[in-house]
């Protein structure tokens, strides 16, 4: 992984086509921090939805948390643009 270049900040950015022996990346709730995936799902704005595994509430770090948080935010943006 290589800094994301800002001192006194903790976060990092992968490469995923230059580092060999990763070919991804995965995401954890540090403890007591688990309610933060709820808050990172919600849409901006009501125009800007976000999904992936990384915020969904039970099945973070899987495929198909990744897909279920999609149909999810689909779902919600398509509610929107009918509704």
């Amino acid at each position: 992984m290589a800094s994301s270049g800002n001192r006194g900040d903790n976060s990092h950015v992968t490469r995923w086509g230059s580092e060999p022996f990763t070919r991804g990346a995965f995401s954890y709730a540090a403890p007591q921090t688990g309610a933060a995936r709820k808050t990172l799902s919600a849409p901006l704005g009501e125009r800007l939805w976000f999904a992936g595994e990384a915020v969904h509430e039970t099945m973070w770090g899987t495929v198909a948390g990744a897909w279920e948080s999609g149909e999810r935010a689909a779902e919600a943006a398509i509610g929107k643009k009918s509704g």
